[in-house]
């Protein structure tokens, strides 16, 4: 069995993204269009954004791992 070492490793560090923005520091790094900095964004401050970066970076792991497994 062959494994993509490159997709699966960032695989792992999106899926580990995941749990590290909501639970270590209570949201996602938003950056300002500037290129100036950028914070921490939380649930409460911004649902639609944590949402929508839960589902994008839980996406993007689970794919890439599976695709670094061979098994997609």
């Amino acid at each position: 069995m062959d494994i993509n070492v490159e997709e699966l490793i960032a695989g792992l560090f999106f899926l580990a993204y995941v749990v590290y923005g909501p639970l270590v520091k209570g949201g996602f790094w938003k950056q300002n269009w500037t290129n100036k900095g950028g914070r921490w964004v939380t649930a409460a401050e911004g649902p639609i954004f944590f949402v929508c970066m839960i589902i994008l970076f839980l996406t993007l792991g689970v794919v890439l791992t599976l695709e670094g497994l061979n098994v997609i």
